[in-house]
């Protein structure tokens, strides 16, 4: 995370990352379209909300990347 001007920037694929399902990513060389499923979109928006509810009650301005 870095802070430009007042605005934390946030990597969203560095906290992802924490929770990529090495299971899944195994099979991917079998089947290729199983690698959206890496990275689950389920948690992509679970970390979405918490970074924006953690800006809105710290009242701080973020820019998720």
């Amino acid at each position: 995370m870095q802070s430009t001007e007042g605005v934390e920037i946030i990597y969203l694929k560095d906290i992802l990352e924490k929770r990529k399902n090495e299971e899944i990513l195994q099979k991917v060389r079998e089947k290729p379209a199983m690698y959206s499923e890496v990275y689950s979109p389920k948690d992509e928006l679970e970390i979405f909300i918490e970074l924006f509810e953690n800006a809105l009650k710290n009242k701080k301005k973020i820019h998720i990347i």
